[in-house]
Formats: structure tokens, C-alpha cells, sequence
């Protein structure tokens, strides 16, 4: 899944399987300790499941104890990737873990907690309820009136959005038209004998361009998109 670094935060987990007369259960526990008191996405490899006999391509159960009572919880499988991916809910007591099951059966959990996708005037928006968290910038985008078209870019992040509405990118400053947001060209490129440099696009020498969407995802844990980009020698 791209971004996935991001995600790669456990902290202590305890891992354990059941079994009882009807159903087989993958069961696990979160250390409950001072570093782990902060929500976070937590992942869990499909092939842990196969090895008790539960099926990841049939509906899944996934729940969570709380004081006696288990509580139903949504999960989000990445395909990709081979997990599936729920959140921790930190903030909890220090003295006890958190216990999780998963099984298969009928899933009953569904929040408004939903994290979107959807593809927009050239842009991949990613969301979560309803407010947009980032764009990727698909088709191309121009320099204004009177400005070289050597400057025309596509295959960028643009706006990032921090949780409170503030925007943290920006793209074409008036003295740095090559700035595009969040993009990952490199400035010193060798290709056979020629240097290349797909930064400083007012050079002439390369740009990065986007190519094709490998593929594409959202649920109600987390949206993730995987696209290939072309680094073009001018």
C-alpha cells in the first residue's frame, strides 16, 4: 500500500489463536503501555488467518473486549499488501490490554468514519468525512499566460491539508515556477553518458510526468492510490 510507512507504528502485540466448537478465531492483544496512548492504524497479516483455518476472502468479524462486552469493529483489507488493517483506539487504562478477535462471519460495525477516494477536473482526492486530506495531480497542469510551457507538470501532490483546514503546499511561485507541490524528481541523473536533471525544469534536461494508475483504494480505515510516473529525458 503507498504511504505505508506511516501506518508501521505497533507497539507490543501479543498474539494467540482459539479454537472452539464452532468457529475458528485469530485473537490478539495491544500492550496497553505509555507509549501506545495515541489512535493508531494497526495491521494484521492475512496469512496469520489462513494459518487457523480463517478464510480472508470471506466476511469477516472483527471484535473488541471492553469490560466483558465485545464490541464490533470496522477493519479494512488491503489486498495489495496481504493485511488487514483496523484502529487502536489509544487513551485506554494502563493496567489491562486490549484484547481483538477475528473470525469469520457477518461484519456489523459501520462508522461515518469513512476515507474516500474519488477522481476529479484531472485530481485524485483522498478525504476523510467529507473534508479533503490531499490531492494528487494527474492531468496537467500549465503555467499562467506569458510563462514557458517547459514549465507544464502533472504527476504531483497538491493541496496537502492538515486536519484543522490549513493548506501546507503550493505550486507555481512567481520565482520558482518548478515548484509543484509534493514530487520526486531527481536533479542528478546520469543516462548513459548524458546528465539529466528532472528538477529544474526551466534547464530543458527532463521533467516527471504521470503515466497510469496501478491501482486504487478506499474504506472505512484508510484511501491509498499506486501510480506510475515517467521520468522523460528532454
Amino acid at each position: 500500500m503507498p504511504l505505508k510507512s506511516f501506518f508501521l507504528s505497533l507497539i507490543g502485540l501479543a498474539l494467540f489463536t482459539s479454537c472452539n466448537e464452532e468457529k475458528e478465531a485469530f485473537q490478539f492483544r495491544v500492550n496497553n503501555d505509555a507509549n501506545n496512548q495515541v489512535s493508531q492504524p494497526i495491521s494484521i497479516d492475512l496469512n496469520r488467518l489462513k494459518a487457523v483455518n480463517i478464510n480472508p476472502k470471506n466476511s469477516l468479524r472483527l471484535t473488541h473486549e471492553v469490560n466483558g462486552e465485545e464490541i464490533a469493529l470496522d477493519y479494512q483489507i488491503d489486498s495489495v499488501g496481504g493485511m488487514l488493517w483496523f484502529v487502536h483506539e489509544g487513551g485506554n487504562s494502563l493496567e489491562r490490554d486490549e484484547l481483538y478477535r477475528i473470525e469469520n462471519g457477518v461484519p456489523s460495525a459501520k462508522t461515518n468514519s469513512y476515507v474516500s477516494e474519488h477522481k476529479e477536473n484531472g485530481n485524485l482526492q483522498l478525504g476523510y468525512r467529507d473534508r479533503q486530506v490531499l490531492s494528487y495531480r494527474y492531468e496537467m497542469t500549465y503555467p499562467p499566460e506569458g510563462v514557458d510551457s517547459i514549465f507544464k507538470k502533472s504527476g504531483y501532490i497538491h493541496p496537502i491539508v492538515t486536519p484543522k483546514g490549513d493548506t501546507l503546499s503550493r505550486i507555481q511561485p512567481p520565482d520558482h515556477y518548478h515548484h509543484y507541490g509534493m514530487w520526486g524528481p531527481w536533479t542528478h541523473t546520469q543516462i548513459d553518458s548524458q546528465q539529466v536533471d528532472f528538477w529544474n525544469l526551466g534547464d530543458r534536461k527532463g521533467t516527471v510526468l504521470f503515466k497510469e494508475f496501478k491501482n486504487t483504494d478506499s474504506g472505512y480505515v484508510f484511501a491509498s492510490f499506486n501510480a506510475a510516473q515517467e521520468h522523460i529525458d528532454l
